[in-house]
This record gives C-alpha cells, structure tokens and sequence, in this order.
C-alpha cells in the first residue's frame, strides 16, 4: 500500500496533522485564557487592597471617622480615654470616633 496515494495515506496523514494542530491550537489558547484570568485576578486583588490601605490612611490621618452607634458599631473600649470620642449631633444622636483602622467593613 501507498501511504502518500490521495485516497488512502496521505489524506490521513494530513488530517492527523491538522487535528493535532487544532488541538495544540487549543491547548496554547486554553493555558493562555487562564494565564490572563490569573493576572487580571493578582491585579485586582492588588488594587482592591491597595484602595482599602489609602481610605485607612486618610481616615487615621483626620484622626477617625464619626460613625452612629448600632449593634454592629459600638464605641471602641480602648479609646475611652480620649477626649472628644463621643460626641452627639444636634438632633441627638451619639456618635464615637472610630480610628482609621477601624473604619473598613469587617475590620
């Protein structure tokens, strides 16, 4: 048998070669996407942080943030010494001063 007659050999060697180039086609792509998807993530993450850092700093750098007292806010126990920590508004309502740290959800 001939292996490069077009009806036999060589139509098959062609398309194995060509499915192994789509495939290795889709390999390439496929670890590229991800690669991407990596970076953009570690970029975002990096930002988001970076976001977090500079409102903390201006925050501590005005000295903290008045915040209205809740269940999920209550008045930090360690700044009791400092004058002025708890103030009211005029309509009465008691605002503590939160540190910068203490300014970001969940911190």
């Amino acid at each position: 048998m001939n292996l490069f007659n077009w009806k036999g050999g060589v139509s098959w060697w062609l398309s194995g070669i060509w499915s192994a180039l789509v495939a290795a086609s889709l390999l390439w792509n496929s670890y590229q996407a991800r690669q991407t998807a990596l970076e953009l993530g570690s970029t975002e993450a990096e930002l988001s942080y970076n976001k977090d850092l500079v409102y903390r700093l201006w925050a501590a750098g005005h000295g903290g943030v008045y915040v209205p007292i809740t269940p999920e806010t209550q008045p930090n126990p360690y700044l009791s010494h400092v004058p002025e920590r708890d103030i009211k508004t005029p309509s009465g309502r008691a605002d503590p001063d939160k540190p910068g740290i203490h300014d970001a959800p969940g911190a």
